[in-house]
This record gives C-alpha cells, structure tokens and sequence, in this order.
C-alpha cells in the first residue's frame, strides 16, 4: 500500500485513530454492564472491573486533548446537551486522577481503636476507595462517549469517501510514485516523543516498482 499524500489523508488517519480509542471506550462500558451486573463481586472481578472503567476513561478524555494533531471539541459533539460541559469536566477529573492516581477524598483510610466492655477489644481500620459508578451511571456515561464516537464515524466516512474517489482516479505511475504506508513499534526509549518528532525518525521508503 503507497501513502496518499496531503493533509485530508493526515486527517482521515487521525479519524481513524480517534474512532479507535472512542470505540474501545465504548465496548468496555457496555461489558462493564452486560458482564457485569449488581450483584457480589470477587475480588479478581472488582480490579477487572476498575481496570475497564479506568481504560475507558482514560480514553475517552485522550480524544479531546488539545496537544494532539487533531482532537474533539466538546461543543462541537455536545451542543444540543446543557449538562455536556459539566459531565467532560466530572470524566476528565477522573481521568486526571486514574493518571497520577491522586484520588483526593475519593481515596482515604482512618485507623482506630474498638471499645469494649472493660477497655480496647482490638484496632482496627476504615477505607473508602473510587470505585465504579452503578448500571446507571455508567449507561449515561456510555451513552455520552458513543454520542463522541458517532461524530467521528460521520466525519471519517465523510472524508474516506472523498478520499477514495481521488484515489481510484490515480493512474498506476501515480500510485506507485508514492512512498510505501508504513507503521513500526516504538522501542521503549521513544515512547515518550510525540509522533511528529517519533515520525522524523522514520521516513518509509519507496518499495520496489
């Protein structure tokens, strides 16, 4: 595959990777639900369970950061919905918490003594820690990310449409003029870059004619 040239081309990428993250988003809601429901939980399930509230999250919010080469508006997706600005700040709050797990008077513990009769009957402990919203809650919040995933569909099919016209009009000399479409992992010293400057350090080359 030869990589199409021009900023639409950049910005179905983008779409592209966006509507990942906002579709893994959503999947782990709706398993959270479906698999998930009120009932006792394990202790195996109750980390499953934080792990896939926390990711959806974490993803969910990522889409709208405006350090990336494209990213999401809240009054964009949102503008038909009075409660949107105050329900991204609550998610991207949480979001900011799950990231340097500080979270706040959502995470505390108080050691005590336990009177008895005569004197101590022992020590002992409270904590309270985050943990995921009910059925309720997390429809909403399933609800509010699909409503962003949505969006992306409609501006990524748009633009593939348009996209792939242009292309299927290409001559094969045009085609093959091009540089190869490439991807590659990133080693653990180039995971902090971001992906401009993790970009400049591979360029693909063209395949063989």
């Amino acid at each position: 595959m030869r990589l199409l040239p021009g900023p639409e081309a950049k910005e179905l990428a983008e779409l592209h990777l966006l509507h990942h993250d906002l579709d893994h988003a959503v999947k782990a809601i709706r398993l959270l639900v479906d698999a998930f429901g009120e009932r006792e939980f394990t202790e195996a399930e109750q980390i499953m369970r934080l792990g896939l509230y926390r990711d959806a999250v974490v993803q969910f919010v990522a889409c709208f950061d405006g350090s990336a080469p494209l990213f999401l508006q809240v009054a964009d997706i949102y503008s038909d919905d009075a409660n949107a600005s105050s329900s991204f700040h609550y998610l991207k709050t949480l979001r900011d918490t799950f990231a340097a797990h500080r979270n706040g008077p959502a995470r505390q513990c108080a050691v005590g003594v336990i009177p008895g009769p005569t004197g101590p009957r022992g020590t002992g402990h409270l904590k309270m820690v985050l943990h995921v919203p009910d059925s309720n809650q997390l429809k909403l919040t399933h609800d509010f990310i699909s409503k962003a995933r949505q969006h992306v569909l409609q501006r990524l099919e748009k633009l593939d449409q348009q996209l792939r016209a242009a292309a299927m009009a290409m001559s094969r000399e045009e085609i093959l003029a091009l540089p190869s479409a490439s991807t590659r992992n990133a080693n653990p010293k180039e995971m902090p870059l971001s992906r401009e400057r993790f970009g400049r350090t591979f360029r693909p080359s063209s395949a063989p004619k």
